[in-house]
């Protein structure tokens, strides 16, 4: 929702801007013209990368918890493991959101600049596909003769 706030600010802001200027002289008017057009395009383009990524890091997040729950269910009979499984992903969760406010550690909108959600998201993205990675192990299965397999069923 934060997120969703902030590009709707940025974008109400430039056309704010573009409305309260004042009206060019004819022979400059071209140039202003293609100016708003290209801040509003870029303005565009920033919102459609960003609404891509955070639709790309929805889809990884349900990945994610889509490979957790099989696995959960898979492991059923195991309830150490499950029980162990489920903290690991959430304390998982909190490394992640952890590693974001160290690395973005000042919360306010567009103090990295504008591209900000887009890096936040890149990385969110690149830590779910690591932690899928992770949790398929013990959906795929490992070879018979593994001697460091522990949980991991055999395939």
């Amino acid at each position: 929702m934060k997120f969703t706030t902030t590009l709707l600010c940025c974008f109400l802001t430039t056309l704010a801007l573009v409305a309260q200027a004042q009206v060019p002289k004819k022979s400059e008017k071209n140039a202003t013209d293609n100016t708003i057009s290209l801040l509003m395009r870029l303005q565009i383009e920033s919102m459609a990368t960003t609404k891509g990524l955070s639709q790309e890091f929805i889809n990884s997040q349900k990945k994610v918890d889509s490979a957790f729950n099989a696995v959960v269910k898979e492991y059923h009979n195991d309830s150490l493991f499950v029980s162990h499984l489920t903290e690991s992903q959430r304390l998982w969760k909190l490394l992640r959101d952890s590693d974001i406010k160290a690395i973005y550690p000042n919360e306010s909108p567009n103090y990295y600049g504008q591209i900000n959600m887009d890096c936040i998201y890149k990385l969110l993205i690149k830590n779910n596909t690591e932690r899928f990675a992770f949790i398929n192990q013990w959906l795929k299965g490992t070879q018979e003769g593994d001697v460091c397999a522990g949980s991991i069923k055999f395939k």
